[in-house]
């Protein structure tokens, strides 16, 4: 999907990947002044990418035009970073404050940082258990 912007029917450039999961193309505006932005979540290598073209001032006047279009040159973007969580090898020290197995000895461990408890995967189960059958 890809797509031609113009301002004032002068072209800033042309936007867009071959994977687009989502694509924004927006004027944004307050009081402060306005602007336009491009930029897009897409499918590279099993990895969803977001990648942020531009920001360009725009005045009060400025027409701005979207065109759909068929490939074309697309710019390089001045963002681009691979979305999701990185994968975390389990750890001997990390451990869930209810049941005291660590990391390396349960399913699933919620760990947010050192100073806010943990919960395994287990004890979450079993929390549940006891208010589904204290209902």
């Amino acid at each position: 999907m890809y797509y031609k912007v113009l301002v004032d029917g002068a072209e800033i450039g042309t936007f867009g990947h071959p994977s687009v999961e989502s694509i924004h193309l927006s004027v944004v505006g307050s009081n402060d002044g306005m602007y336009f932005s491009a930029n897009a979540v897409c499918a590279e290598d099993d990895k969803r990418v977001f990648l942020d073209w531009l920001q360009c001032d725009l005045k009060p006047t400025d027409i701005v035009e979207i065109r759909r279009t068929a490939e074309g040159d697309v710019s390089d973007p001045r963002k681009r970073f691979v979305m999701g969580r990185p994968k975390r090898e389990p750890s001997l020290e990390r451990m869930c404050d209810f049941c005291q197995l660590n990391e390396t000895e349960v399913s699933r461990l919620v760990f947010i940082d050192e100073h806010r408890p943990s919960i395994c995967a287990g004890c979450v189960e079993l929390c549940n258990e006891i208010l589904r059958s204290s209902a």
